[in-house]
């Protein structure tokens, strides 16, 4: 779907595609949303794609598999980012969750209890949020799920620029089975 208008809004159960299981693009001026309740699979490429050039991006998703990312997340509008999972999303060559917001909303990434994340690839990290928040609006990734990845170099979180802050609540495990990995990883 791509939206030049104002907002673009997808709800959807299960869907399949040979690329992407979902493509959303917004270039209108307005927020992109998008919520699955079934499996989202994108056998090539991302089991959901999002960019957004307007507003805000919300993706509240239950299980993603992608044959490159779970989830890729772009918002290069002006406000926020905010990804929930509550179910399985798997990666494969590339990461379970890729976010960049470029917007001054601050981001939020969120592994509901009922969710998990895994990835095989190397440098497939759990998690690789490149987006950079300001103190009034911290980059903030919750884990109350797991995070399980099994690649050389493959990072539970990777945060790539400043101001985050990463929260693993009662019960939220992060799991790398891989050389060179760690749980966490800051770079910013």
């Amino acid at each position: 779907a791509i939206n030049k208008g104002t907002d673009l809004e997808i709800d959807a159960v299960t869907t399949t595609g040979g690329k992407n299981g979902i493509y959303a693009k917004n270039t209108g001026t307005g927020d992109l949303s998008i919520t699955t309740t079934g499996t989202t699979t994108g056998t090539a490429k991302d089991g959901i794609f999002a960019k957004n050039d307007g507003t805000s991006l919300t993706i509240n998703a239950a299980d993603t598999e992608g044959g490159r990312n779970g989830i890729y997340a772009t918002n290069r509008g002006s406000g926020a980012l905010s990804i929930t999972t509550t179910g399985k999303t798997t990666g494969g060559t590339g990461h379970g969750i890729y976010a960049y917001n470029a917007g001054s909303g601050g981001t939020s990434i969120t592994v509901a209890s009922t969710g998990s994340i895994e990835t095989s690839a190397d440098k497939g990290y759990g998690i690789f949020n490149k987006s950079s928040g300001t103190a009034a609006k911290l980059n903030e990734i919750t884990v109350a799920g797991s995070i399980t990845t099994a690649g050389k170099g493959a990072h539970g979180i990777y945060n790539l620029g400043d101001f985050n802050k990463t929260i693993i609540e009662g019960g939220g495990s992060i799991l790398t089975k891989g050389n060179n990995t760690g749980g966490i990883f800051q770079a910013g």
